[in-house]
């Protein structure tokens, strides 16, 4: 196929949403290989808490192809911040990343 693939425990790293299943993204069809991408906004947050340039970036490309939608991103983080601890994230930093997207989407 020529595709990498590469499982990240996205479950240990963020709390999920109960529908997160639901936003997977069908990729395609290789013979009888049915491939999806895990749910962009599980993705975006994860890095969100991760923020290198290269997540930020990710986030933004995730934006402008409409997969995700920062106000709801925005929304999710807001839901996700009672269970930080139990996660180890750090919302304040989540929200300045945030901002940070937002910011280099108007550049």
């Amino acid at each position: 196929m020529g595709y990498k693939i590469e499982a990240v425990p996205l479950d240990e790293m963020i709390p999920l949403s109960t529908n997160f299943a639901e936003r997977h993204i069908h990729f395609g069809a290789y013979g009888s290989v049915q491939v999806y991408i895990f749910d962009p906004y599980a993705i975006a947050l994860s890095k969100l808490d991760r923020g290198n340039e290269s997540d930020l970036q990710d986030i933004v490309f995730l934006a402008q192809r409409h997969y995700i939608d920062l106000d709801a991103l925005e929304q999710m983080l807001t839901s996700a911040n009672p269970r930080a601890n139990e996660y180890d994230l750090d919302p304040k930093q989540m929200s300045k990343n945030l901002e940070t997207v937002r910011q280099m989407l108007n550049a």
